[in-house]
């Protein structure tokens, strides 16, 4: 399963008679090379993924295993095929480990599998087979945490359920819009599902509908912008993903409507933390990515090095994130990026 290669130290004089051999003490042994393992991330530089890369070192550490960390400067995702077809060529991978967007990737993980190379996908989940584990959050359970973290937002004697007049009241109602930044993708389907679905019991609440936020910053802005301007009744904002988080939250502080809208969102980036510490965003959901660089390295090591078996899913923890709380996170976060 490993690589190898043997290692020549010091001159070798090999004597070529018929009917002689080699004495066994003449050649060195063969040495196995290091496993290593190769993580090609779509957006391996951006601020959400300094946890990962070192949760992915800290094991790779404690496996004593080589690990390349490696991927585009932005959202390109031909130019990360083609560092996975680089590195796969090169013949020097054991273990992929890999982020980006599935049907885009799906040809050159085929590609991966084939060379009989396991394959861990995390953070973003494909809807094919392809892969030998998944390691991330339960799309449903976060979409619900999040629709839960409004409810209690909006319930209750809150600074939100102040602002937006449901103070007292025990009820959660009003309109309600769900931003995404890639639509049809199977995780954040999932996350928008959860959040859906615990919402829809409340029967004071107005669905509005899910809106493309885009991954750009701008045009999410504009997004958000113009759920107001038709809206100006809105009561809340999902999203289920960082960029229209923070666009949501920076919106509100530009139009000058700080505290008349809950914005409700995903992902514990500098951005958006300082946004619930402005108190123009009500509440996060983080999804540990850490664990989603940790624990991919560790079993494909253990799978590697022991064969032992990976499972499926790696689910990671998830966690909500609120003013009362907000200080002591990010003072977590902050030492990730020292």
């Amino acid at each position: 399963m490993k690589r190898t290669k043997t290692l020549v130290i010091g001159l070798l004089t090999i004597v070529l008679l018929a009917g002689l051999v080699i004495s066994p003490g003449c050649a060195k042994p063969v040495e196995e090379e290091k496993i290593k393992i190769v993580s090609v991330f779509q957006y391996a530089g951006i601020d959400f993924f300094v946890p990962t890369r070192i949760g992915a070192e800290d094991a790779a550490k404690e496996y004593g295993v080589d690990l390349e960390w490696l991927g585009p400067p932005g959202n390109e995702t031909l130019e990360q095929i083609k560092i996975i077809e680089t590195v796969l060529a090169a013949g020097e991978m054991d273990g992929l480990m890999v982020q980006g967007y599935p049907d885009v990737l799906m040809p050159v993980i085929q590609r991966v599998k084939d060379a009989g190379i396991p394959v861990v996908l995390t953070n973003e989940l494909f809807e094919h087979d392809l892969y030998d584990s998944f390691c991330g959050a339960d799309g449903l359970a976060v979409g619900a945490l999040i629709g839960k973290s409004l409810e209690l937002d909006l319930l209750g004697e809150g600074v939100w359920a102040k602002a937006v007049g449901y103070e007292g009241t025990g009820e959660v109602e009003g309109k309600i819009a769900f931003l995404t930044d890639f639509p049809g993708a199977m995780n954040l389907e999932m996350r928008l599902k959860g959040a859906r679905d615990y919402l829809s019991q409340f029967p004071g609440i107005i669905d509005l509908g899910v809106y493309d936020g885009t991954v750009d910053m701008t045009k999410s802005k504009e997004v958000v912008t113009n759920i107001l301007t038709a809206h100006p009744d809105l009561a809340a904002i999902i999203s289920v993903c960082a960029g229209p988080t923070a666009a949501a939250g920076m919106i509100l502080e530009e139009m000058g409507l700080s505290g008349t809208v809950v914005v409700a969102g995903m992902d514990l980036l500098p951005m958006t933390l300082t946004l619930v510490q402005e108190e123009e965003i009500a509440s996060l959901v983080g999804q540990n990515p850490y664990g989603q660089g940790y624990l991919p390295v560790k079993y494909l090591c253990e799978y590697l090095l022991n064969d032992k078996p990976m499972p499926r899913w790696m689910p990671t923890d998830l966690e909500v994130v609120t003013l009362d709380n907000v200080d002591f996170i990010i003072e977590r976060e902050e030492a990730y990026l020292r």
